[in-house]
């Protein structure tokens, strides 16, 4: 044993036994033979929570020595442990450590502990636990367990204890290292008892080179010189708190710093370039926690918070307790470089992560099943803390709706989804929980349940519950007593069981029997499989609290409807009604059409009568309802119409997601017809705002409408739009254009059905490998035939998002005709099997050989043009939806005030038409090093319907850097979808190898590749692929892409003919009107 673990060792004992001398606690660490060689137990059990109810840890003490130079660390576990039955083994959770030695002891703090012999330690890989077995019997009583262990920074996995690096502003890579343990990866790291209800204090000691500090949950008690270029950092103990919220961090950066209220310290790390903006970021922390700490009433719990950015990271941010680690554009923000779409996410991602501090932190769940309790929750704080804290957008309402609402609802409305609260029995399961459905579903729940009670109502109750749990974990059933408690007249406690025990939501049918009576019908909704025959503890029945408009009153008074039909009686007579203020409820609105048509009129007569976030509502119900099949899809078409008056950024941001996904799916002449629908409807309000100055300084919601309406103008080839940035392209050159990135970043959340929560993933980065997969690697098989598989159209299951899903269903047009609207031609479709096979089979090399394609013998299938509507292949919304990324600086051309963005449509637009451009930008790939460039260039180059080209691109993001290989999913969002499926299938392998094991990504590739394809061989090929390949964590994404191509099939059966028929009637009269 060496000097340094003797030393740590004394300090760790004698800091457990709560400031005993080392004299008086020391256990000799001796070597013994009583420990028998490790051996590998191979039983097949299924993971659960498996540590037993009568072991559970009190300390620990965490000994660390850290080499960066060569990427390995060293260390020790001592924790003290309480037994309360007979037992003859300990468990203890550990993965992928190389265990040097065990040591047991009691614990007696007013002597000597006394050492337990110990027979034998199994290393049990399957379900991840080291078990001693000691000689005798254990009673009850509190042990001593030391584990000795060694370990590497993994660098191929983004989770566990692993390498990061980061650049400073002299081009200089520097090391670091972080960890990343939720849910279950604190055992990858050290020993541990790796289950969210067991709490325990920690203390750390870590021994690094010097030129680096150390930053842990608990605030820096000393750091000492050890030896020559080592010190020795030690942090102060923390409370009582779960394995999945340490955190370790041993870097370089520089830091800038400020104080709550209460005088919490909060550093904020970068660094010198990137700190010189970050300072909003770090006031918006600050006030977050001001806001809190008063709301809730509760101080906030630990002595500090640090929030430093992590590169390579696999989520976009974590609640480690006092230690949030965040992506770099988040933690380091800048207003100069990011768009207003990403200020709008960074601001909530951050204030979500604060709220983790009390919620998941300070009270935690007790199990996963309860993961509404922490995730939930704060998906409701974020908002409203930022409505406290920004006085420039509505977030608890619109900002709730349009990135929240909309998408869990889209999420729970397949007979795939699950309940809010739901007992994993894997760790795949429980990685699954991070969805849609806790995130979206869950936060709406609490939004909703705050409305139902009241503010101050709602105030106490949380008061209430985290005071009485406090450094505790608790169940969803503690809440909602908590809730209960505070608002007696409603009977909270089965309106939340039904919204978390049953998957789903209602749709509410509304009926006015007179001016003074409406019928209330309600049933579960589903876009497909309506008949579904599942079980539920309730039926698919719901409370549904009902508040409403009319054009009398407004009632905002929640009153509960608990029968499946119900006959409400209104206080004021009214012509029209609309239910479900503000769209704060849980559940969609379907009117009879007479109702419909009274709200389109009230509408166009004057839409401001309903606020910004109930027009929201009555857009998204209807989708919906389309999408279900409950009504035709013309009259949304019609409904839209409204909108030549709408002036605020939520309407314009759904509807026109709507179009982009809509006219992603048409022929070349419905395309064009579409075109000059949304032209004429988006016209009047892409004209005001072009006149609006395009500073970054500007209201943010001025900002975002700019944004939707010019990106989507460009989109559907407004010549508005066209102008205001060719002009502002002309401007730059002359150093005096504004910010105008907000206009071109698109927004990152683009609804789709499987689009996971910022929140929690960065969906288009990060991996992992597997290295610490249980049980020998399954054998895969990529033989599966290119030919096509025959065979009955499926049943479709179910669909994804809103009327107009995102596939393109017809293939490119190698020759683009000239089309008169009033002929009706459609170009007849062709098999896109065909056209790809007919590409020469030669593999591309490597990048730096793509250069040599010879762009003249390239089949292009369209000859894009900016001048051109009918030839010019815009950037599809699909295809942009990934795309809000923060802007590098080193993108700016050498003329002062030139904006990244214009760079980069000026690049766009040059690569389009300019074939040798497109190669030369292709050239420069190899020896980009800013993963921003790199993103750029990609986005860039996959904007070609060029085969070839985008077989070498798929190839090279396969083949590159580690920040090729980070764009691998942008590329294939990017992709036509033929090419993309022929090409995953081929190289599984591949993918697999990167992905396949990862939190969240095998699942979201998978549903990228699958989810554009639309016929039923289609279905069927990818059916039959998953049979033979296994798709590792990614089976929900496999689901969802065959849903969405059930739906693709459904699409083009059932409502392509009629927007044909709608689109070409609307161009021939705009037509006609115009002479």
């Amino acid at each position: 044993m060496t000097s340094w673990m003797v030393w740590s060792l004394l300090v760790v004992m004698c800091r457990a036994a709560g400031g005993e001398s080392a004299e008086d606690q020391v256990v000799e660490f001796e070597d013994s033979n009583d420990t028998d060689p490790f051996v590998d137990d191979f039983e097949d059990i299924p993971y659960r929570g498996n540590i037993p109810s009568f072991i559970s840890p009190l300390h620990y003490g965490i000994v660390l020595k850290a080499n960066l130079r060569d990427w390995v660390y060293s260390g020790r576990t001592h924790v003290l442990i309480n037994i309360t039955e007979p037992c003859d083994q300990v468990p203890i959770h550990s993965a992928g450590l190389n265990i040097s030695d065990v040591f047991m002891a009691t614990y007696e703090p007013e002597g000597r502990g006394r050492r337990v012999p110990i027979m034998q330690v199994v290393e049990d890989k399957n379900q991840e636990l080291l078990r001693i077995y000691p000689r005798r019997i254990l009673y009850s009583g509190v042990y001593q367990l030391f584990i000795d262990f060694k370990n590497e920074f993994v660098s191929d996995l983004f989770w566990g204890f692993y390498q990061s690096s980061w650049t400073d502003e002299k081009g200089w890579k520097n090391k670091m290292v972080t960890t990343q343990f939720s849910p279950y990866w604190a055992r990858h790291a050290w020993p541990c008892y790796d289950e969210p209800k067991y709490k325990a204090t920690f203390k750390f000691f870590v021994d690094h080179e010097s030129q680096y500090y150390a930053l842990s949950n608990g605030a820096q008690e000393s750091r000492e010189p050890i030896r020559s270029g080592w010190v020795r950092t030690t942090f102060e103990r923390t409370p009582e708190m779960s394995t999945y919220i340490t955190a370790m961090i041993i870097t370089n950066y520089r830091d800038i710093k400020g104080t709550t209220k209460s005088g919490i310290p909060v550093k904020l790390y970068g660094s010198h370039e990137k700190l010189q903006t970050s300072r909003r970021m770090l006031d918006t922390t600050i006030k977050t926690i001001d806001f809190l700490e008063e709301y809730f009433g509760v101080e906030y719990p630990m002595s500090k918070l640090d929030v430093v950015p992590v590169r390579r990271f696999g989520v976009a941010a974590m609640e480690n307790w006092g230690l949030i680690t965040a992506r770099e554009d988040i933690a380091n923000f800048d207003p100069t470089v990011h768009s207003a779409q990403w200020e709008l996410q960074a601001r909530v991602i951050m204030a979500h992560e604060v709220a983790h501090m009390w919620f998941g932190d300070l009270v935690t769940p007790k199990w996963w099943d309860n993961i509404i309790l922490k995730e939930s929750t704060v998906s409701w704080f974020m908002v409203f803390a930022a409505d406290a804290i920004f006085d420039d957008f509505n977030f608890s309402d619109e900002y709730m709706v349009t990135y929240e609402l909309i998408r869990g609802m889209d999420k729970d409305s397949s007979v795939n989804s699950r309940p809010a609260i739901a007992n994993p029995e894997s760790q795949d399961e429980i990685m699954n929980l991070f969805d849609e459905i806790t995130y979206q579903r869950g936060g709406n729940l609490f939004r909703m349940i705050y409305h139902i009670m009241g503010p101050a109502p709602f105030k106490a109750a949380i008061h209430n519950y985290l005071s009485e749990n406090a450094f505790n974990t608790a169940q969803m059933t503690d809440l909602t007593q908590n809730l209960q408690d505070e608002a007696p007249e409603y009977d909270l406690k089965s309106l939340i069981e039904r919204y978390t025990l049953q998957k789903n939501f209602p749709v509410v049918h509304v009926k006015m029997l007179n001016r003074t009576h409406i019928l209330v019908t309600q049933e579960r909704f589903l876009f497909t499989n309506k008949e579904a025959v599942d079980d539920s503890p309730y039926n698919y029945t719901w409370h549904i609290p009902f508040t409403y408009t009319t054009d009398a009153e407004r009632v905002d008074k929640v009153q509960i409807l608990t029968e499946r039909e119900n006959i409400v009686e209104l206080s004021k007579p009214a012509t029209w009604i609309k239910v479900n203020n503000d769209f704060r409820m849980y559940y969609i609105t379907n009117y009879d059409l007479v109702g419909w048509k009274k709200l389109y009129h009230q509408l166009v007569e004057d839409h401001t009568v309903f606020t910004t976030t109930d027009r929201i509502q009555l857009l998204s119900d209807l989708l919906n309802l389309v999408t279900a099949d409950k009504l035709d899809i013309t009259f949304p078409l019609q409904f839209l119409t409204y909108m030549k008056k709408e002036t605020e950024f939520g309407p314009w941001k759904l509807a026109t997601e709507h179009w982009n996904h809509l006219i992603n799916r048409m022929s070349p002449a419905e395309k064009f017809a579409a075109k000059i629908y949304a032209r004429d409807l988006m016209d009047e309000a892409l004209k005001e705002v072009v006149k609006l100055n395009t500073s970054y300084n500007k209201p943010i919601k001025e900002r975002l409408l700019q944004f939707v309406l010019v990106d989507t103008g460009m989109t559907v080839d407004h010549p508005v739009a066209h102008e205001f940035i060719d002009k502002l392209g002309e401007l730059s050159r002359d150093g005096t254009a504004p910010g105008i990135r907000t206009l071109v970043r698109t927004d990152p959340l683009r609804r789709k059905r499987f689009n996971l929560n910022l929140l929690d993933i960065n969906l288009h980065s990060y991996h992992w490998e597997g290295r610490h997969n249980k049980g020998p690697q399954k054998q895969l098989l990529f033989n599966i035939s290119d030919e096509e598989v025959t065979g009955p159209t499926q049943e479709m299951i179910t669909k994804s998002s809103g009327i107009f899903p995102f596939n393109d269903t017809t293939p490119p047009y190698p020759n683009p005709q000239p089309l008169d609207p009033d002929s009706g031609w459609i170009p007849e479709e062709k098999n896109t099997e065909e056209i790809i096979d007919s590409e020469p089979a030669t593999k591309p090399g490597p990048a730096t050989d793509m250069i040599s394609f010879d762009w003249d013998n390239m089949s292009d299938l369209t000859s894009p043009s900016f001048q051109d509507p009918l030839e010019r292949e815009k950037r599809s919304s699909n295809n942009r939806r990934h795309s809000s990324r923060r802007r590098s600086q080193q993108h700016a051309t050498s003329e002062e005030g030139t904006e990244p963005g214009i760079v980069y449509l000026q690049k766009l637009r040059r690569a389009k038409t300019d074939k040798k451009y497109w190669t030369e930008l292709l050239h420069t790939l190899p020896s980009m090093k800013n993963p921003d460039d790199i993103r750029d260039t990609y986005w860039i180059l996959c904007d070609t319907n060029n085969v070839t080209a985008l077989k070498a691109l798929l190839e090279n993001s396969l083949q590159g850097s580690e920040d090729t290989q980070q764009e691998a999913l942008d590329i294939i969002s990017k992709t036509k979808p033929e090419v993309v499926w022929k090409f995953f299938k081929k190289n599984y392998d591949r993918y697999y190898q990167l992905y396949g094991k990862s939190q969240f990504t095998m699942a979201y590739l998978i549903q990228i590749v699958t989810e554009m394809l639309n016929t039923s061989d289609m279905k069927n090929d990818v059916k039959s692929f998953f049979k033979s390949n296994d798709p590792g964590t990614g089976e929900p994404g496999m689901m969802a892409g065959l849903e969405q191509i059930a739906e693709n099939i459904r699409w083009k059966k059932n409502h392509r003919h009629k927007c044909r028929n709608f689109f070409f009637t609307y161009a021939r009269k705009h037509a006609k009107g115009k002479n």
